[in-house]
């Protein structure tokens, strides 16, 4: 009878120990399906950083060029300007130097007239002293002189 009993007790305790076992084992399964849903939900989240990580990047490259582009619009617009203003000032300069000339040839025609004109004036007062010379003596002998007769 205590063979029995010992049996049953050990076949009860066995029962238990099974029990327990898959109880135990019931209890990591949900603590391992915890741990996959956990893992899956931090994967999917890190990936949803990372999308948005790139996204960021992406959209800042984006900006990056697009200023980049305007950038270069903008220096070529400023080199147009550059240029234009370069042609402006080369056609100014030209014509300065075309003024320039025309206004030397101006001076030297003026140098030449008032030369010539002061050369006029001076013949002419030469002609005048002559003629006053002329006169002068006409007076002193009474005009006799210009006619050839001989004073008085």
């Amino acid at each position: 009878a205590e063979a029995a009993e010992a049996a049953a007790a050990d076949e009860a305790a066995a029962e238990a120990a099974t029990v327990e076992a898959e109880g135990a084992r019931a209890a990591a399964d949900r603590a391992r399906a915890a741990v996959s849903t956990a893992a899956r939900a931090a994967t999917r989240a890190a990936a949803q950083e990372v999308l948005a990580a790139r996204d960021a990047m992406a959209s800042a490259a984006a900006a990056r060029a697009a200023e980049l582009g305007k950038a270069a619009v903008d220096a070529e617009r400023a080199e147009k300007v550059v240029k234009q203003a370069a042609i402006e000032a080369q056609a100014a300069a030209k014509t300065a130097l075309e003024a320039h000339v025309a206004a030397a040839a101006k001076l030297t025609a003026a140098r030449e007239a008032a030369a010539a004109a002061a050369s006029e004036s001076e013949q002419a007062a030469a002609e005048k002293a002559e003629a006053e010379a002329a006169l002068a003596r006409v007076d002193d002998d009474g005009g006799a002189g210009l006619l050839g007769v001989p004073a008085l």
